[in-house]
């Protein structure tokens, strides 16, 4: 009885972490270069249920079993302890590109990250809302330092003239001024881990295939209409679970009170 209720109980805190990650992309859809966060459940362990046929075993009832093969055992499957979240995923697929007119405004498209210099070490993004700091430097919306393809921070002169290549060569006029630094990864799901709107490495960073882009930035791709749904699918497990909760709460209580009556 009480697996019942530990297993439903699971199901309502499961359900809960996926209504934060859920929220949290809805709250980031207008988000430059954000990658939605992906949760699941899976089950958290598996316990074998046998069933005693062999008379004498149920008389001499041993506490453990060596193996099921023992005779008058039989093995009749497993059972469920609970669902638990694994590790969350993030979908790095591509975010519509979305015309801003702003020549510091850049993007990626296709594989790649803008690679930033933060207090806590350097960072990937795909969030191009840059812009120029105090001292001309090339900067990030939170105010990181934008790295050029040799990790130094990059010095425009002003707004005015400035382009930029596929490969991220900036130009200001005629005069080339810096080359971004873009990194990709083998597989961005095992080789990057979140930090905001950002990624730090956990693998290697190799060349990147993607083009970059100004006057655009990189859309969130975040999908309001599958989150709202999963919202409401989850909404009504959770009910569920809860339910079952009290189910098997009364339960309990009723076995409590009637063994009670027999001691």
């Amino acid at each position: 009885m009480l697996k019942g209720l530990y297993a439903a109980a699971s199901a309502m805190i499961s359900g809960v972490n996926r209504q934060a990650v859920l929220t949290h992309n809805i709250t980031n859809l207008n988000t430059a270069g954000f990658k939605q966060v992906m949760l699941t459940m899976e089950d958290w362990k598996q316990t074998q249920v046998s069933e005693v046929t062999n008379s004498s075993l149920k008389t001499n009832y041993p506490p453990i079993f060596p193996s099921l093969a023992v005779q008058g055992v039989t093995n009749l499957g497993e059972i469920g302890l609970g669902v638990q979240n694994p590790a969350e995923t993030y979908d790095f697929s591509q975010g519509a590109l979305q015309t801003t007119n702003q020549p510091l405004d850049m993007a990626i498209q296709g594989d790649g990250f803008f690679k930033v210099q933060t207090p806590a070490g350097d960072r990937y993004t795909r969030d191009g809302r840059f812009h120029l700091d105090s001292n001309h430097h090339l900067v990030t919306v939170d105010g990181n330092f934008v790295l050029d393809k040799n990790g130094n921070q990059i010095t425009l002169p002003d707004n005015s003239n400035i382009s930029v290549k596929g490969d991220g060569t900036i130009t200001a006029g005629t005069q080339i001024k810096a080359q971004l630094s873009i990194s990709s990864f083998a597989n961005p799901k095992t080789d990057l881990t979140r930090d905001e709107n950002m990624f730090a490495a956990v693998g290697t960073p190799i060349a990147s295939t993607g083009q970059v882009f100004n006057n655009v930035l990189e859309g969130s791709n975040a999908d309001l209409t599958q989150s709202m749904a999963q919202m409401l699918s989850i909404g009504r497990s959770y009910d569920a679970a809860q339910q079952m909760v009290t189910v098997q709460d009364t339960l309990l209580g009723k076995s409590i009170s009637t063994l009670g009556r027999y001691t």
